[in-house]
């Protein structure tokens, strides 16, 4: 595994699990902020949004109750590693463009 590519896992995954703190944070049950956002839900709802494709999924998939929080934050992880890879890759690509214009 070549460094750049190690970089972009190391900043992908912390993305992702940076997300999946974030979602608990705003939208967990058991956050410690869960009783200010019940009745500020502003900034929780704004969150969700962009989780829209997950809850889809899990409306389709329907898993037991049980599993339904692991199974949530597990593809709210991955969505969010995606979105890093492609950050990452986009913001890697740009340093390279913007290092070759200079020399």
């Amino acid at each position: 595994m070549t460094s750049e590519t190690k970089n972009n896992f190391i900043f992908a995954i912390s993305i992702g699990v940076i997300a999946a703190l974030v979602s608990w944070l705003l939208l967990g049950e058991t956050s410690p902020f869960a009783e200010y956002f019940l009745f500020n839900p502003a900034l929780p709802n704004r969150w969700a949004v962009f989780h829209f494709p997950i809850y889809l999924a899990l409306m389709f998939l329907n898993p037991p109750s049980y599993l339904e929080a692991v199974i949530n934050y597990s593809l709210i992880f991955i969505q969010w590693t995606i979105i890093g890879f492609i950050l990452k890759w986009l913001l890697s690509s740009l340093i390279k463009i913007i290092s070759r214009m200079r020399s």
